[in-house]
């Protein structure tokens, strides 16, 4: 049986269940992105690609972990926390909380997974170091 806290895959499911949610929030909570009919919506588009990346990185995650995805989606996260006030949507409290409720969320899930994503990484290096070294004697 696999180990959930050495695998990470409950992290990235949060990842990715987190992803969906936060890009499906411009259908789910239309008022405030229609404010100016025809002009592109940067609110909606933030949701629509933070959601997008954070889903397709966490199934990266998922099938094979790595850091790399890991600290991108930390980094994505922590954009979606602080992006109402850059983006000046803070006013609207759904997608205010929305974006610092799944932030956190999405943070907090990819930052516990990148200690273990480096560690597999780490034993893999030394693995391969320790071949090495038993196959030159």
């Amino acid at each position: 049986m696999k180990n959930l806290m050495t695998d990470a895959h409950w992290e990235n499911w949060v990842n990715f269940l987190s992803g969906l949610w936060v890009l499906l929030i411009p259908f789910t909570m239309g008022a405030g992105f229609n404010s100016n009919p025809g002009a592109v919506n940067v609110v909606s588009w933030n949701f629509l690609m933070i959601g997008a990346i954070v889903s397709t990185l966490s199934i990266i995650s998922i099938r094979q972990l790595k850091p790399w995805p890991e600290w991108l989606i930390f980094f994505f996260g922590a954009w979606l926390i602080f992006s109402p006030w850059f983006l000046l949507y803070s006013h609207n409290h759904v997608l205010l909380w929305n974006s610092i409720v799944f932030g956190v969320l999405i943070s907090a899930s990819s930052g516990l997974a990148i200690p273990i994503a480096e560690k597999k990484i780490y034993h893999r290096v030394m693995r391969h170091h320790d071949n090495n070294l038993l196959l030159k004697h």
